[in-house]
C-alpha cells in the first residue's frame, strides 16, 4: 500500500515534469494542470499513466508534491495560482555549474538561457556591484552571523538574480554558492579569455605602466590566472593592496577591451560577467580586510589606553572608550567580542607567564582591570597617596597613648610597629593591603626586566625575602615618627621620669580610660569571629530554603549544575571546582582579617569566579546554578573555622 502511494507520487511529479517542459518547464498554471490530468484519465503520456480520478485525488497528490518540496502554489497579482517546481529549478541552476571548466567559454545561467520563467517572489535582484560585494561580505564575510543572513535575504531559498550594467545579461545564484562557487566559476571565465595569448600580452602591455617595479607580481598573478585560476580566489582573500590593485586594474581593462570590439557573442559576454563579479568579490574582500585592519588598530589603541593614567578600569569603563578621532570602539565590536578579548587577556598565558592583564577585587568600584606592566605604578601610587595618612594614623594613636603616661611595644619593637602599620593600613586603605598580599605582584616582580629607575621602585616593595615590611614600603622610620610625635608633645608626657610619676597618680585617682586597641587583642578578634559568625548564619539562613540544611542543599545544586553521567567524570569536576573554591576563600582570609562578608560581595565573589576563571568557564551546565553553589560551598568553608580542610567531591 505504501509502495503503491510512493509510485503515485513519483508518476504524478514525472507527469507534472513532462507536461511543464511543453512551455516553462518551472511554472505550470494550476487548474489547466488540473485539467489535463482529467482529460487524459486512464491515458499514457510521457511513458507515464495518468491514473483515473476525480480533481479531489489530484489536488491530494498535488499537496503531497508541496509537502515533500518538490512544487509549491505561488499566486500572481490577480490571485490566479501556479505550481512552480522550485526542486527542479534548483537542480537545473545547480547543473549549470557542476563543472565551471566545462562552462567557462559561456554566459552564467539566467533565464533566457534555461528558458525558464522564475515567479518574481522567488527571486532577489541584486541590480550593481555594491549590492552584490554587499551580499558577499555582510552574509559569508568574517562576521557573517544569521542576523546578516537575514539583512541580505539569504537565510530563505530564494534566487539571486545578478544584473550585470550595460545590457551584459543576468545570472541566476543560489544563495549556497555565494561567495566561493560563483567566484571560481568567474575566474575560469576570465581564463577563457587568458588562453588567447594575444590577449594576455594585450592586457600586460596596457597594465605595464600601473605596476612600474612590480612587473614580475603582474606575470606571476596573470600566469596564475592562466594556468591554475582556482588559486586566484585565496590571493583575493587576503585583500592586500596590491592584489586589489591588480584584480581593479585587470577587471576593468578587460571590460574596455571587450566594449572597444564592440563585440557581445556569447563567450564574451561570459568574460564581462565573470569580470563583474571578481570586481565585486574584489571589492569585498578589501574592504573586510580594511575593517580587520581598523578592529586591530582599535584594540591596539584601547590596549594602550589601559596602560595609561589612571591605570585601574572597570569593565564599563573600558567599553566606553572612544580613540583620539572620536570614534568609540563600541562601533567596531559588540560588548560580547570585548567581553570575550578581555577575557582572553586575564586568562591566558604565554610562555608561562602572568596574563596580559589583571583582574582586582576589593575596590570601592568594583573589579578592575590593569595592564600587568603598569601594577608596580599603580602600588606606587597609591602608596604615595596614603603615606601620610598612614602616618598621621599611627602618630595619632602614639599621641593618645604617650598622654595616657603609657608606652607600648610598637614604639620599641619594629616587628611591632610593622604589625601596627599593616592593621592601620587595613583600615585606611584595605584595596592598597590585598594588592601587597596579591601573590602575582611578586611574580611580575620576578618576569619583568626593568630599567634602573624602576628596579630601584620594585627594591622599595620586595627584597630577598620577599614583601619588604611595611615601613620600608611607606618609608616610616620608627624611631623618627616616635621623635616627631613626642616634639608635639608638652615635656611631662615624654619625660620619663615625669611622665612615671604623673601617670601614678592619674591612674591612682581616675579610672584609666581604655585606648582603642587595634593591635590584635583577643577581645577584638573575638568581636570580630562573633560578628563573622552571624553574618554566616544569616546568609545560610537567607540562601538555604526552609526544611533543608546546608549540606543537603549544596547536594541538590551540585546535581544542578554537573551534566555528566559517569560517577569519576562527576566527582573529578566536582573536586576541582571546590578546589578552586577553596583557595579563593583561603585569599578572601588574607584580605578581609575577619571582617564579615555581605550577601552582595558574596554574589560578586561567586560571579566574578564563574566569569572569569579559565576552568570554571569550561564547566558544562547551568551557570546559574553553578553560582549558587559556590556561594553556598564558601558559607560552609567559612563556617568551618580559621583552617580551609582539603577534601574531594564529596566534600
Amino acid at each position: 500500500m505504501e509502495y503503491n502511494k510512493k509510485r503515485q507520487k513519483a508518476d504524478l511529479y514525472s507527469i507534472l515534469v513532462n507536461y511543464a517542459a511543453k512551455g516553462n518547464p518551472v511554472l505550470v498554471e494550476e487548474e489547466l494542470f488540473l485539467a489535463f490530468l482529467e482529460t487524459h484519465a486512464g491515458k499514457v503520456t510521457g511513458g507515464v499513466r495518468i491514473a483515473e480520478g476525480g480533481a479531489e485525488r489530484f489536488r491530494a497528490g498535488l499537496d503531497a508534491l508541496i509537502d515533500e518540496g518538490k512544487c509549491e502554489v505561488v499566486y500572481d497579482e490577480l490571485g490566479k495560482g501556479s505550481l512552480y517546481l522550485s526542486k527542479l529549478c534548483h537542480e537545473m541552476i545547480w547543473q549549470k555549474y557542476g563543472d565551471t571548466r566545462e562552462e567557462r567559454n559561456k554566459p552564467f545561467p539566467s533565464e533566457d538561457n534555461l528558458g525558464i520563467t522564475i515567479p518574481p517572489s522567488r527571486l532577489r535582484h541584486l541590480m550593481t556591484t555594491a549590492e552584490l560585494a554587499a551580499c558577499f561580505e555582510f552574509a559569508y564575510g568574517p562576521n557573517a552571523s544569521p542576523h546578516a543572513k537575514h539583512q541580505e535575504g539569504l537565510e530563505d531559498d530564494r534566487i539571486l538574480m545578478i544584473h550585470f550594467p550595460e545590457g551584459f545579461g543576468s545570472a541566476l545564484v543560489m544563495p549556497d554558492m555565494i561567495p566561493q562557487k560563483i567566484i571560481e566559476a568567474a575566474f575560469y571565465k576570465l581564463q577563457s579569455y587568458m588562453q588567447n595569448n594575444t590577449n594576455k600580452e594585450y592586457l600586460y602591455r596596457k597594465l605595464l605602466p600601473q605596476f612600474n617595479r612590480k612587473e614580475s607580481f603582474l606575470g606571476n598573478e596573470m600566469d596564475l590566472l592562466q594556468h591554475h585560476p582556482y588559486e586566484c580566489y585565496a590571493n583575493l582573500m587576503g585583500g592586500e593592496e596590491l592584489t586589489y590593485v591588480f584584480w581593479a586594474a585587470f577587471c576593468n581593462m578587460i571590460k574596455l577591451d571587450i566594449k572597444e570590439r564592440n563585440s557581445r557573442v556569447s563567450d564574451l559576454m561570459g568574460v564581462i560577467q565573470g569580470a563583474c563579479i571578481v570586481e565585486a568579490a574584489n571589492y569585498c574582500y578589501k574592504s573586510i580586510a580594511s575593517k580587520k585592519m581598523q578592529k586591530e588598530q582599535a584594540l591596539r589603541e584601547l590596549e594602550e589606553h589601559i596602560k595609561r593614567p589612571p591605570y585601574l578600569f572597570t569593565f564599563e569603563e573600558i567599553i566606553k572608550y572612544t580613540n583620539p578621532d572620536g570614534r568609540p570602539i563600541l562601533n567596531l565590536y559588540t560588548k560580547e567580542e570585548l567581553e570575550t578579548w578581555l577575557r582572553k587577556k586575564v586568562t591566558d598565558s604565554p610562555d608561562h607567564k602572568s596574563p596580559e592583564f589583571l583582574i582586582l577585587y576589593g575596590n570601592e568600584r568594583g573589579q578592575l582591570f590593569v595592564h600587568k606592566q603598569e601594577l608596580f605604578p599603580v602600588c606606587l601610587r597609591i602608596i604615595g597617596d596614603t603615606t601620610d595618612a598612614l602616618k598621621a594614623a599611627v602618630a595619632d594613636r602614639w599621641s593618645k597613648v604617650l598622654r595616657s603616661y603609657r608606652k607600648e611595644l610598637s614604639m620599641e619593637d619594629d616587628k611591632t610597629f610593622d604589625r601596627l602599620l599593616r592593621r592601620k593600613l587595613a583600615k585606611i586603605n584595605p584595596f592598597l593591603l590585598s594588592l601587597l598580599n596579591d601573590s602575582r605582584l611578586q611574580l611580575i616582580n620576578s618576569e619583568m626586566n626593568w630599567s634602573k629607575t624602576s628596579a630601584s621602585d620594585a627594591a622599595r616593595l620586595f627584597g630577598k625575602a620577599g614583601l619588604n615590611p611595611c615601613s620600608v614600603i611607606f618609608n616610616l622610620k620608627r624611631k623618627r615618627l616616635l621623635d616627631e610625635v613626642k616634639a608635639g608633645l608638652p615635656l611631662r608626657f615624654t619625660l620619663p621620669l615625669i611622665a612615671a610619676i604623673c601617670g601614678f597618680f592619674k591612674r591612682l585617682f581616675k579610672k584609666e580610660s581604655l585606648i582603642e586597641d587595634d593591635m590584635g587583642v583577643e577581645a577584638d578578634h573575638a568581636g570580630t569571629a562573633r560578628s563573622s559568625e552571624v553574618q554566616i548564619r544569616a546568609l545560610a539562613h537567607l540562601l538555604v530554603p526552609e526544611g533543608k540544611t546546608l549540606d543537603s542543599y549544596l547536594d541538590e545544586l551540585k546535581n544542578g549544575w554537573v551534566q555528566l553521567t559517569n560517577r569519576e567524570s562527576r566527582e573529578t569536576i566536582v573536586s576541582d571546582v571546590n578546589t578552586i573554591v577553596r583557595n579563593k576563600v583561603r585569599e578572601l582570609r588574607r584580605e578581609r582579617k575577619g571582617r564579615p562578608l555581605s550577601h552582595e560581595e558574596l554574589t560578586e565573589v561567586a560571579d566574578n569566579l564563574v566569569t572569569w576563571d579559565a576552568a570554571l568557564r569550561k564547566v558544562n551546565g547551568k551557570k546559574e546554578v553553578l553560582k549558587k553553589y559556590i556561594e553556598l560551598y564558601i558559607l560552609k568553608l567559612l563556617q568551618g573555622g580559621g583552617t580551609v580542610r582539603g577534601g574531594g567531591a564529596g566534600e
